[in-house]
């Protein structure tokens, strides 16, 4: 196991995580976007993560190559693309606003695999806001699929996205390879996340290559360049579990775009959903606060 970096929670932490939350949810909006276009989502993501992940390992220092790198490489972009690959199928079935507020879960959900691993010690004050939130969650996944607009297994499926992106979080801390820069990182995530997105999207939709309006997929990989070049440098300095509170400002911005821009209408419970969610995120932080 690499050695684990000193982490910093200042204004640039702040402002890094403003930032990526943004544009990790104009990311579920632009693939909303690609869905009403009719455009085969696998091969949209395939060829928009290979894309990016290619321009930004044209722009990175390249260190040497070992078996620790390689299979950091590997696992990273598998624990990136599964959540991903189905983050964006699921737009198409449950909506932008509703796939973007999962996402709150990943904080407390990264927290829960932090504390499991020894990397934070539990609180009471956390535990509870870990219940609080997920009832807010249970409330979001009933109401959507009681409206009868969404299958019960999608709503499901979605619930796993905040575990395996908790997963990852920790996972690439842990593992971070040392003395190796976050934009190569970033560059090697993404690749090997689109390689292992390719298959799926040859056996699963017969293609993989730019199918639909091709200003579509250049927004997508403008938005994911400028996401995960921050993502990284977020994750580097102030650690997995203040990096997966991008959760719940990815569900707070997405959820605000979907209605705005896409005309969504939003779960039925979503107001007292929204208040337990942000309950439990602000007794989060108030037990970290107090545990430091």
């Amino acid at each position: 196991m690499q050695g684990t970096p000193q982490f910093s929670t200042g204004p640039r932490a702040i402002g890094l995580l403003i930032a990526v939350s943004f544009l990790l949810a104009l990311q579920t909006i632009v693939a909303k976007v690609a869905v009403s276009h009719a455009v085969p989502m696998l091969s949209f993501l395939t060829v928009c993560i290979l894309t990016s992940g290619t321009v930004l390992l044209v722009f990175s220092k390249r260190p040497k190559m070992t078996s620790a790198l390689w299979r950091y490489c590997v696992i990273s972009g598998a624990l990136y693309a599964f959540p991903n690959a189905l983050g964006f199928v699921a737009v198409g079935e449950l909506g932008a606003g509703f796939v973007a507020l999962v996402f709150s879960f990943t904080s407390l959900v990264t927290w829960v695999i932090s504390v499991t691993l020894g990397v934070e010690r539990p609180t009471m004050i956390r535990i509870i806001a870990v219940l609080i939130a997920l009832a807010g969650g249970c409330l979001i996944a009933m109401s959507k699929a009681s409206g009868g607009d969404a299958p019960l297994g999608w709503v499901l499926i979605a619930m796993t996205f905040p575990v395996i992106i908790g997963i990852g979080n920790v996972f690439r801390t842990m593992h971070w390879p040392t003395g190796v820069a976050p934009l190569f990182l970033a560059a090697v995530m993404l690749i090997f996340g689109g390689l292992t997105v390719l298959p799926f999207a040859v056996i699963l939709e017969g293609q993989a290559g730019i199918i639909g309006p091709w200003e579509i997929y250049m927004a997508e990989i403008a938005v994911m360049i400028s996401a995960y070049i921050l993502y990284f440098q977020l994750q580097r300095l102030a650690g997995p579990v203040y990096l997966s509170q991008i959760g719940g400002l990815i569900a707070l911005f997405g959820a605000v775009i979907a209605v705005v821009f896409l005309g969504e209408a939003l779960p039925s419970l979503i107001l007292p959903a929204g208040v337990l969610i942000a309950l439990g995120i602000v007794l989060f932080h108030r037990g970290g606060a107090a545990s430091s």
